[in-house]
């Protein structure tokens, strides 16, 4: 065996030496790659994004949680640095580079930031962004730089809260007092200081009683903890204490907070200072049973006083005595001297009123120039008289008012309980007519009521009972006037008119008994037998094969704010079966004014039936013209009062114009009433008026009459 030489066993050992090496180096790379693959595989497992991004070549490798982390598939994001920097939030991509080229330029040792980042659907998500330098060449410039990204978009969404919850707490403008589960203060707000007059330092740590009022509140304390055992809530209104040991009423939301295992950790009060709005319910309490110019009780709190006087009187016996009176001639003084002075004048009077009665009595204003006095606890029916008498005299001496020295008298009238009425409103009512009597008699003295003062009330109430048997026996007759084109000169319609023939007074018109009506409320009962008579009438004329025409009947407005109008005339159109279109009501202007939202739906659920609307007597009403536009109107029909003095009158003449005017503007139909002379007949038609009706051609017909005008009148023209 030949033996190796010096040289070959130095050759020999210098291979192995470098296989060694090469053998160490292989496991090192597989050690390192394992370590790669088992950062990469933690990393995915935390749901932290892992870039890593070769400078040199721009490449970057994106791993699959980054690119999910912003909706992509993996591989759908291209591996270059582009695809992240165009990414970035044009509000934060300059800051975000500037701190990069810091660690690039190596003044910086790593590189973190927090931005937001585009994602698939376009939305943003926000990021923690951390890097740093791994690899550099030989003359220290980067080529490797690695790092990762955190999806911390729910924590940015929860500071944002908190900030929001914080700005909220420092600066409602409720007090807001947070404690802990054994009430003790942990934290306040700006405004509890501004309300309480507390600074935080003087309650944290403290209880809530110290706020705590002395005087007794509605809840006691242990009421509101028993509800909030209950509920873990309460409200209510409670009385607090100011620093300054005043004391002020307070709305307070007291709630609980759980924690996780649902245990109680915390009580959040929110307080309001109440002060000023209880002193405007006190305002407004007052001016609801005051009147506003004397400061006296008004006509509500009068018949309060009233209502209870009398409850007391029928369980202790005695009288109350109701005077009611009012100023001669006051219209005189605010004409000549102005309103400002007759102002002035009420309030003297009620100062003498108050003065001139007992404590006990109650002095009221009711409008205007009328004043009431309720007397309690009388005798005899002199101490009524006594008390007028007195007054009489004290109102009797002069007013000064500015410069003017003025006297003035008054009218008083006297009605007792129980000798004259047995409830209130009959006690006012005597005590009215008694006033009235006063009055007639010369003013400047006062009138008890008196049985001969009953005449008028007995007949109005005999009126009422005729006119209850009236309606329930339909003994009513509807009379008919011709509505005209003046276009066409022919027949368009009819207006339907009620006669009551009363069996002692004859045949009534309404303006005998439809006021009595209205006050009963028997107009309802008998605007829908006018109703359902009018429609039963207008549709036998069109079976008698008479031309169609349109019937108009008067709604009053009981009718109209009542709320069932729509649907009973709905009613009657189907039981009658006349067309909608052939029916008119009519409403008068002012009852538009009333409960205006309910008149509102009313006449909009009729005007969809296809039934029309015309305003009667229109003109004489007060009101803005607002309301016609929003309701659903045909007609305007120009009051008798305008076209009586026409084409003399050139003040009415003027008006009569202008409502044409105001109708054509409006594109609605436009009828006068009254008409009786061919020179009326003639400015209606110059002025461009639609349709009339009055004694120029006919006065109202009962059927045969109205019969025979149909026979002999033009054939109706289809409007």
């Amino acid at each position: 065996m030949r033996l190796w030489t010096a040289e070959e066993k130095h050759l020999f050992k210098d291979i192995a030496i470098r296989l060694t090496s090469l053998l160490d180096a292989t496991q090192l790379q597989r050690k390192l790659k394992q370590s790669e693959e088992r950062l990469k595989l933690a990393l995915e497992g935390t749901r932290v994004g892992l870039w890593d991004w070769n400078i040199q070549t721009d490449e970057v490798y994106f791993s699959p949680r980054w690119q999910t982390m912003l909706g992509f598939k993996p591989g759908e994001i291209e591996p270059y640095f582009r695809s992240w920097r165009d990414r970035i939030h044009p509000d934060e991509v300059q800051k975000v580079l500037q701190k990069l080229d810091l660690c690039l330029e190596g003044r910086c040792p790593f590189y973190e930031t927090e931005h937001r980042l585009r994602a698939k659907d376009d939305g943003w998500i926000w990021v923690q962004a951390r890097g740093e330098i791994v690899e550099w060449d030989k003359d220290g410039k980067p080529l490797r730089a690695v790092g990762t990204h955190t999806d911390i978009s729910q924590r940015k969404h929860t500071e944002e809260k908190l900030k929001l919850s914080a700005v909220v707490f420092e600066n409602t403008s409720e007090g807001v007092i947070i404690t802990d589960v054994d009430k003790c203060i942990l934290a306040v707000n700006k405004a509890f200081t501004a309300i309480t007059g507390y600074e935080a330092s003087e309650v944290i740590g403290k209880t809530p009683p110290i706020l705590y009022a002395s005087k007794q509140n509605k809840t006691s304390h242990t009421d509101i903890w028993a509800a909030m055992s209950d509920t873990g809530h309460w409200q209510g209104e409670i009385w607090n204490r100011r620093k300054n040991g005043e004391i002020y009423p307070q709305w307070i939301n007291i709630s609980h907070v759980k924690n996780e295992t649902g245990g109680v950790s915390h009580y959040v009060y929110v307080f309001t200072d109440i002060t000023v709005l209880k002193d405007s319910q006190d305002r407004l309490e007052h001016l609801a049973h005051h009147d506003p110019l004397t400061n006296l009780p008004n006509r509500l709190l009068f018949s309060i006083r009233l209502e209870h006087a009398l409850e007391r009187c029928r369980r202790e016996g005695g009288k109350v005595a109701v005077l009611f009176f009012d100023l001669d001639r006051f219209k005189h003084i605010n004409d000549n001297l102005g309103h400002p002075a007759g102002d002035q004048l009420l309030i003297y009077v009620s100062e003498r009123l108050v003065n001139t009665v007992r404590e006990e009595d109650t002095v009221a204003r009711l409008s205007g120039d009328e004043f009431m006095i309720l007397l309690e606890d009388l005798s005899v029916a002199e101490d009524a008289a006594h008390v007028a008498e007195k007054t009489l005299k004290t109102l009797a001496e002069p007013f000064a008012l500015d410069n003017h020295v003025v006297y003035i008298t008054t009218s008083i009238g006297i009605s007792l309980f129980p000798d004259d009425a047995v409830d209130t409103e009959i006690l006012l009512k005597n005590a009215d007519t008694a006033l009235y009597r006063a009055k007639d008699r010369g003013r400047n003295s006062f009138q008890f009521f008196t049985k001969e003062l009953t005449v008028a009330a007995k007949q109005r109430a005999m009126l009422e009972s005729s006119l209850r048997h009236a309606v329930e026996n339909e003994t009513f007759e509807l009379y008919y006037q011709p509505q005209v084109s003046l276009n066409t000169g022919k027949l368009v319609g009819a207006e339907a008119l009620v006669r009551w023939q009363h069996p002692r007074l004859g045949l009534l018109t309404p303006d005998r008994f439809l006021h009595v009506a209205e006050e009963t409320g028997i107009v309802l009962e008998l605007g829908n037998w006018v109703l359902r008579t009018a429609c039963t009438q207008a549709k036998l004329w069109q079976q008698q094969g008479l031309p169609p025409l349109r019937i108009a009947v008067n709604v009053s407005p009981h009718q109209v704010t009542q709320g069932e109008l729509a649907q009973i005339v709905a009613g009657i159109l189907a039981d009658t079966e006349l067309e909608p279109r052939y029916l008119e009501l009519e409403i008068t202007e002012g009852s538009l004014l009333k409960r205006t939202e309910q008149t509102l739906d009313t006449l909009n659920n009729l005007s969809a039936l296809g039934v029309s609307l015309a305003i009667d007597d229109f003109g004489k009403g007060y009101s803005s013209l607002n309301y016609l536009n929003r309701f659903h109107l045909h007609t305007l029909k120009i009051d008798q009062s305008f076209i009586k003095n026409i084409p003399q009158d050139p003040d009415d003449m003027a008006i009569v114009r202008a409502i044409i005017a105001l109708a054509k503007s409006l594109r609605l139909t436009v009828i006068a009433e009254g008409v009786e002379t061919q020179a009326q007949l003639q400015v209606l038609r110059e002025q461009g008026c639609d349709h009339v009706q009055g004694y120029l051609f006919t006065a109202p017909l009962e059927i045969s009459g109205f019969m025979n005008f149909l026979n002999t009148a033009p054939y109706p023209h289809p409007e």
